[in-house]
């Protein structure tokens, strides 16, 4: 509905409403997980502004190649500010750098625990390739496993293995981690994967 886009009433809203996005970026210099939260969605700052956003389809559109997009702000004195972003941040030909996903991971753990806690798992996740099995990542978050799955075993399988068909192991010559899916496999429940 119309009115969920200058007021979002859930973050799925929020998510989609290119009001609220603008107006939360503009107010916080931010727009993260941490702006769908409740409390983000109820600011009367980000509300107010959203209100006076508009929103037109871009000509100069690179899509589908590209979500590009601008922004023309005018301000109460008369100026007007622009900003265009012709191809947009993580797409093939602008990829985030590994010190901008690291700091996204960051901002999204602290939501959830602490920072002492969040660099630790960070760092475990870094260090994934180095051991020979996800024991230490595991440690790092608490050591159960996810969804009561005790007594369930954990298969990786390679999204695609050099040598052809699906390859099965955790040290498959050629096979990079970012070539691996988890598959949890669990008594009864099927398998659920993962990427």
């Amino acid at each position: 509905p119309a009115a969920n886009k200058v007021r979002p009433v859930s973050d799925y809203d929020a998510k989609f409403s290119v009001q609220y996005a603008v107006a939360s970026s503009l107010s916080r210099r931010a727009f993260g997980l941490a702006e769908l939260d409740e409390d983000a969605r109820a600011d009367a700052r980000i509300l107010d502004l959203a209100k006076r956003v508009r929103y037109r389809p871009d000509p100069a559109s690179a899509f589908p190649r590209a979500f590009s997009g601008e922004v023309v702000v005018r301000t109460r004195d008369g100026r007007e500010l622009r900003h265009r972003e012709e191809i947009n941040r993580g797409a093939d030909e602008r990829p985030l750098t590994n010190g901008e996903i690291a700091e996204k991971f960051m901002e999204n753990a602290r939501l959830s625990v602490d920072g002492p806690k969040a660099i630790a798992i960070r760092q475990a996740v870094l260090d994934l390739d180095r051991h020979d099995d996800v024991r230490a990542l595991g440690d790092v978050l608490g050591g159960s496993p996810p969804c009561g799955l005790e007594g369930g075993d954990v298969e990786l399988r390679a999204a695609n293995p050099i040598c052809g068909g699906t390859a099965r192991g955790r040290r498959q010559v050629g096979l990079q981690p970012s070539d691996w899916r988890s598959v949890i496999r669990h008594p009864g429940a099927g398998a659920m994967a993962g990427r």
